[in-house]
């Protein structure tokens, strides 16, 4: 049974959408489940609210195999953002990111009308607001939307939400509240576990196991802290499965992998360390040059190129110096002196 609150929160919700004839749902740059399964979540909301033309735009790139797979396997159409299409649309939602121009590609200065996100961060200005902090995925709260409207569920949709809720978690290990199994519970009866298990599955790509091998061979391990690099790559999204992938190392409990992609470096951090906040790690070691943010467990930091190559202009100099650099940053901020990090296995 749901909460009154929840029906009023869904209530809210729907009485908005019954005043709009088209909605754009906008991702945030780089989609993953959480944020794709919540816009197709939304997408029902609105539906049951008599609104049929609803697009998804985004930024960015999908690449992760797991991102992929899922917008293959769901048919997702997604748009590239372009403030044309935006302002054709009577109403504008922001899912799993909550400023514009903040991890999504609208302008700044870009009105929207609704915002939902389980990201901690200040109360963006829209006229509907769901931002909740303490909940570990998006999906779990448009889910209770769906239970408190008791819209019908099929199986494609509800695999997708529950795969999202999944993926999030680390599969109900990393930050996971009750409210997820909540939600988990609610899904389950109406689950596809064939279609389940190709989400959770997918074939890695060449150019994945390539950048987990450079990881693997180029790790610098102090203590519990490891920094390793993945090289030059066109897909960002072998980072976070490279440091997932060493997270697993023995008396490993920090990492920070990274790679060139484009015209900047790309950082992405993990910890099983309660004591260590990345974000704040990765926001210490690279403020002062990029941009850093994340979760209590993982986070991604992003810095310009520039910085590098004024140094060198060849590609193999270039990804030695940023690793000595980063690795330097890295550990003084770990709480290692220069003379302390050892060096790289070859």
């Amino acid at each position: 049974m749901c909460h009154q609150n929840e029906r009023s929160r869904a209530d809210r919700l729907v009485d908005l959408l019954e005043d709009v004839g088209s909605l754009a749902v906008v991702c945030h740059d780089n989609p993953d489940p959480d944020c794709l399964a919540s816009a197709l979540a939304l997408k029902r909301v609105a539906e049951y609210a008599s609104v049929w033309d609803i697009e998804f735009v985004y930024s960015g790139e999908v690449t992760h195999p797991q991102n992929r797979v899922f917008v293959n396997l769901l048919d997702i159409n997604l748009q590239k953002v372009t403030s044309d299409a935006i302002d054709g649309y009577d109403c504008v939602a922001l899912v799993d990111c909550s400023i514009p121009g903040r991890n999504n590609s609208l302008e700044p200065e870009t009105e929207v009308d609704i915002v939902i996100d389980h990201h901690p961060g200040h109360e963006p200005s829209a006229e509907f607001v769901d931002l909740r902090g303490d909940y570990s995925s998006t999906t779990t709260i448009i889910v209770e939307y769906h239970r408190a409207l008791d819209l019908p569920l099929d199986a494609e949709l509800a695999t997708a939400l529950l795969f999202a809720i999944r993926r999030e978690t680390l599969d109900f290990l990393r930050n996971v509240t009750e409210k997820e199994y909540e939600a988990a519970l609610y899904l389950h009866p109406f689950v596809d576990l064939n279609l389940l298990k190709k989400m959770n599955d997918p074939p890695l790509s060449e150019i994945t196991v390539d950048a987990i091998s450079n990881a693997i061979q180029t790790r610098t391990v102090q203590s519990a802290y490891l920094v390793a690099t993945v090289g030059r790559s066109t897909e960002r999204d072998v980072l976070p499965q490279a440091a997932d992938y060493l997270l697993d190392l023995e008396g490993v409990q920090t990492i920070v992998v990274f790679g060139i992609s484009g015209n900047e470096i790309h950082v992405s951090g993990r910890s099983t360390d309660s004591r260590v906040d990345p974000g704040g790690l990765l926001e210490e070691v690279f403020g002062d040059v990029g941009s850093a943010g994340g979760h209590e467990d993982m986070a991604a930091a992003q810095i310009p190129l520039g910085l590098f190559t004024d140094v060198s202009e060849e590609d193999e100099d270039l990804i030695d110096i940023a690793v000595r650099i980063i690795e330097r940053r890295f550990f003084r901020a770990a709480g290692y002196e220069d003379k302390d990090i050892p060096g790289r296995p070859r």
